[in-house]
């Protein structure tokens, strides 16, 4: 469902209706309206705020139509869901 791309869409529309891209298959990208990413069971982004909490990730930030973290030295497996 939605839009696949086989590049990012980033204009003054999409950030408006606070659309981001999520990486498809094939090195594609697919639009997303409202993402919630989360790191294992916890929301760290969500109605385009970075959220606090878990340990080793400073801050996040919708730039430019991507949704950008800054880590420190860990692993982290990242998810982000939703509506196309």
């Amino acid at each position: 469902m939605g839009i696949e791309s086989p590049a990012p869409i980033t204009n003054e529309k999409t950030f408006k209706y606070s659309f981001t891209n999520e990486g498809g298959v094939c090195y594609t990208f697919r639009i997303l309206k409202n993402p919630i990413v989360k790191e294992g069971k916890e929301i760290v982004f969500k109605d385009s705020s970075y959220i606090q909490g878990v340990r080793g990730i400073t801050s996040g930030k919708l730039d430019d139509g991507c949704i950008a973290f800054a880590v420190g030295s860990d692993s982290y497996s990242f998810w982000i869901n939703g509506s196309s």
